[in-house]
Parts: structure tokens; sequence; C-alpha cells
């Protein structure tokens, strides 16, 4: 079903009420790599059909008119198709890898984090100064106050680094 169902599952991702931004990231990837490998393999249902077909001119009760050059025709369709389809999921979500802000949470990732105390003291001081200036409204109107945010940062790595090596519970 890889062919029919592609987009309805980053649709699916794309509609929880709770998605992170690493989830939305890999199901985006994860679709267009998907779409990409039906040119090189058919999904199901174009297996299906293809294997219908292969033998008369007939699918399902319809008769099919077929000229010279039709897989070739085809095929490049198929490519324009997909090509178009990668290209416009690229597109449309290209400010997932190139907007300021959302680059900026992946300093929350910790597998980026750097392995020495002397990095890891800097680290993310941009990206966090980014993000106090996007939310900066936000925490205004909340009554928090922006200056003990480089202190909390500091805090929360060393709270992490301590426990990292703890492992991880799902939470609920």
């Amino acid at each position: 079903m890889l062919d029919t169902l592609v987009v309805s599952h980053l649709s699916l991702v794309m509609q929880k009420d709770a998605v992170t931004l690493a989830e939305l990231k890999d199901s985006i990837k994860r679709s267009c790599l998907s779409i990409q490998a039906i040119l090189a393999r058919p999904g199901a249902k174009l297996s299906q059909f293809l294997e219908a077909v292969a033998h008369g001119n007939q699918n399902k009760g319809v008769e099919l008119n077929r000229q010279d050059g039709y897989i070739t025709a085809f095929n490049l369709v198929k490519q324009r198709v997909i090509g178009s389809m990668v290209a416009y999921l690229n597109t449309r979500f290209a400010n997932v890898s190139t907007n300021d802000v959302i680059a900026a949470f992946n300093i929350f990732n910790t597998s980026l984090w750097p392995d020495s105390d002397d990095e890891l003291a800097l680290y993310g001081e941009q990206e966090l100064n980014t993000l106090v200036g996007h939310f900066k409204l936000l925490l205004e109107r909340s009554d928090i106050d922006s200056e003990l945010v480089d202190q909390e940062w500091r805090e929360l790595k060393v709270c992490i680094k301590r426990n990292h090596s703890l492992p991880c519970f799902p939470c609920g």
C-alpha cells in the first residue's frame, strides 16, 4: 500500500494534538523517501494494476487503449509526478529545517550536546537568545523574568548531564 498511504501517514502525524518537531521532521523525510522508492519499486496498488494488464488490454472490465511506447511514456509521467510530489513536500516544509526559531529548539536534543564541560558551558546560548527573543511577549505576559533564563539553562544542562546516563522511561 506504499503508493496510496504515504501522504496519509504524514497527514495523520500532522493532525496529532501533540507532535514533536523531531517526529514531524522524521515523518516528512520518511514520506519523501517512500515516495521516491516508488520509482524503483512500485507500490502494492500499482503492482496489482501492472500485473492485471500485463497479459491483456483490460483492467476490471475497462478496455485499455495501448500505444507503442506506453511503458516509456508511463514511466516518464511517473517520474514527473513523483518528482513534483517530493519537490512540493520539500518546499511546503522548508521552514522546518531553515527557520531560526525552529532550528534553535535543537539545543534540547541532548545527542547534539558537546562532551566537554568547557564546550557545554557555552553551548546553546545563541539559540536560547533566539528562543527568548521570539517568545519575549509570552514570557512577559506570564511574568517570567527573561534575565533568569540563562541561569536556568545552565542549571538544566548540569542536571541533564548528571542524569543523562539514567534510562529514560516514557511518561503516562
